[in-house]
């Protein structure tokens, strides 16, 4: 999804994808302040595949100024972080961080937890948190060596 489809606080709308059904985006449900200047807002984006099993992925945006400089999403049924970036001109600043814990204090039923592929960047970045564990294949689905074994 481009920038550009990120939605400010209080606003929602229906859209439709190929094969996706309709995705109901909800207005942010807890808003928190970071150092810096940066507004962090959780929200959930609500999927249908067809017209049963809806599925709900949950997401925090990151704002500076007015402007979303990183998001993490991770699905309700894998409870693992599907996406996490932050733009490189606000990386070195916690925020990643700051919208990891977040999401881990969030009143959700799934505990959030770390994907099992991840890129170079995400690794190093998961390396700094408190349930690091290592990946198991990398971003181009190559199986790692995490035991040490040629």
């Amino acid at each position: 999804m481009a920038a550009s489809d990120h939605l400010s606080k209080g606003q929602w709308r229906q859209m439709t994808f190929p094969g996706m059904g309709r995705i109901k985006r909800e207005q942010p449900m807890y808003e928190r302040t970071h150092k810096g200047g940066y507004k962090l807002s959780y929200g959930q984006e609500v999927y249908r595949k067809n017209t049963s099993d809806p599925y709900t992925v949950h997401h925090i945006a990151a704002t500076h100024r007015g402007k979303e400089v990183g998001r993490i999403e991770w699905d309700e049924r894998t409870s693992e972080i599907g996406h996490i970036e932050v733009n490189e001109k606000h990386r070195r600043k916690g925020i990643a961080t700051a919208m990891y814990n977040m999401a881990r204090s969030l009143p959700t039923k799934e505990k959030l937890g770390h994907a099992p592929e991840r890129t170079d960047l995400g690794d190093a970045w998961a390396k700094t948190t408190e349930d690091y564990y290592p990946r198991v294949r990398d971003e181009h689905g190559n199986m790692l060596d995490i035991w040490g074994n040629d």
